[in-house]
């Protein structure tokens, strides 16, 4: 389950497709404003044109 994180906003993320993203312990997680920056991101340079994308750090 996506657990999220506000306030840390460390201004990197990396993105999957189906399949959500995991770090080296196993965990999917990013913070409200990371995850803000990564819809953004998309808007103004779209990699995921009708397709589901998930980001985590």
């Amino acid at each position: 389950m996506h657990q999220g994180t506000s306030g840390v906003r460390r201004g990197t993320y990396r993105t999957g497709l189906d399949n959500p993203v995991f770090d080296k312990n196993g965990r999917s997680v990013l913070s409200v404003e990371d995850l803000a920056l990564a819809i953004v991101d998309e808007i103004e340079n779209p990699q995921f044109i009708q397709k589901r994308f998930t980001a985590a750090y």
